[in-house]
């Protein structure tokens, strides 16, 4: 409603020839609030393009097949992914991308196989992960303390770290 506004209300009155008299406006219309986007095109398509590629090679860490010219199999790659990028002076959203992806074009040009070939896909491409995915807030910080402790080899890739799900005291 915010973003929608109000419609106006005008009445008219005609006579018994249908030709208008009268025309008052009752209720002016009430313009809605603009949306400002922070999205970044440049940063979009690097997001997508990241994700396109890492969904169609196999992971890195030896699960290369022994022929370099084989396809990777559809159990060694990875299902889906999101990459969200937030400006974090200002909190805007930079980029929300997903993958697999599917062509919006679907749904003006319907193809019932490509349709049934979606929906069929075990990557479930129909899935809003970037709105969608249930991950811990604190999880983010994990993957970029741990890569910052690598980086400054104050551990090593084999180092286990135990997290108790909480900083000092289990209700904080």
């Amino acid at each position: 409603s915010i973003l929608r506004g109000q419609d106006g209300v005008r009445r008219v009155v005609y006579n018994r020839r249908r030709e208008m008299i009268d025309s008052t406006v009752v209720r002016p219309p009430v313009e809605g609030r603009d949306v400002t986007l922070s999205l970044m095109a440049n940063v979009q398509r690097t997001a997508e393009s990241i994700l396109e590629r890492s969904l169609a090679s196999p992971p890195a860490g030896g699960d290369e097949p022994e022929d370099a010219s084989a396809e990777a199999s559809p159990n060694s790659l990875p299902r889906g992914g999101t990459i969200v990028a937030v400006d974090i002076a200002t909190g805007d959203l930079l980029a929300a991308a997903c993958a697999p992806r599917f062509d919006l074009n679907l749904f003006n040009e319907f193809d019932a196989d490509r349709w049934q070939k979606l929906i069929d896909d075990p990557r479930r491409p129909f899935f809003p992960r970037v709105t969608a995915m249930t991950a811990p807030p604190g999880s983010v910080f994990k993957v970029l303390t741990a890569v910052a402790a690598l980086e400054e080899d104050i551990i090593q890739p084999e180092s286990e770290v135990h997290c108790r799900g909480y900083l000092s005291r289990p209700d904080q």
